[in-house]
């Protein structure tokens, strides 16, 4: 029997809210968003993992790679949290959680 490996990627993200950012709010709102798109599924097969989700609104997390464009779908049509205008910003995508803390959640990005 052939088992298929598929490649996970890594999300890194901004949560931008007028408010508070309310963790398990973004986390259930996400995961409904994609269920209405993709159905139970589409969820199944994106196998999505939230690795980090900070108080902050910095958050990681995994995706199947082919799900990829799915989540960043799901991602923009959020556009609030608990009646609180929210805004999510991709700050980028990578194979591997080192790279992705190095290229887009070091505390020296954009400096030169």
């Amino acid at each position: 029997m052939c088992m298929k490996m598929f490649k996970t990627r890594y999300l890194a993200l901004k949560v931008e809210c007028d408010g508070e950012f309310d963790r398990s709010s973004f986390q259930k709102n996400l995961i409904e968003t994609y269920l209405r798109l993709y159905g139970e599924y589409g969820l199944s097969k994106a196998n999505l993992k939230f690795l980090r989700l900070g108080d902050d609104g910095l958050a990681i997390l995994s995706v199947n790679h082919r799900s990829l464009p799915h989540l960043r779908t799901a991602l923009m049509l959020i556009r609030e949290l608990d009646g609180v205008r929210t805004l999510v910003h991709v700050l980028g995508v990578s194979g591997t959680i080192k790279r992705l803390k190095a290229k887009f959640l070091s505390t020296d990005v954009g400096k030169s």
